[in-house]
This record gives C-alpha cells, sequence and structure tokens, in this order.
C-alpha cells in the first residue's frame, strides 16, 4: 500500500488552491484528472480512517 496519495508538489498546489492561492491551473487540471478517474479513492480513504480509528481503539483497549 502506499503511504501517501499525494506527492509533496501536489500538496503544495492543492493546499494553496484551497486557502485562495494562486496556482498553475495546469497543476490543477492534471491533479482534478486523477481525481476523476481514481473512483474508488474515496471510499479507500473513508476504509483507512475506519481502519486506523479501530487499531487506535484497539491500542487504547489493550493498554
Amino acid at each position: 500500500m502506499r503511504s501517501y496519495i499525494f506527492t509533496d508538489r501536489e500538496r503544495k498546489i492543492v493546499t494553496g488552491l484551497l486557502i485562495g492561492e494562486e496556482v498553475s491551473r495546469v497543476d490543477v487540471a492534471k491533479i482534478m484528472f486523477r481525481y476523476r478517474r481514481f473512483t474508488t479513492l474515496a471510499s479507500d480513504v473513508e476504509l483507512y480512517l475506519a481502519l486506523r480509528k479501530f487499531a487506535e481503539s484497539e491500542v487504547t483497549d489493550s493498554a
């Protein structure tokens, strides 16, 4: 399993976009293309978060 969704460069672009900074439309278009193509990405992220919550509760329960 990959340990990241966005590269460091992509994180900077997405963060800039979200906070209203001027970002390259070409870079945003590339990221949005991938976003649209990865149809199961959102459900994988939700599954990962559920697994993380489960693992954290297991650690708490074991302590």
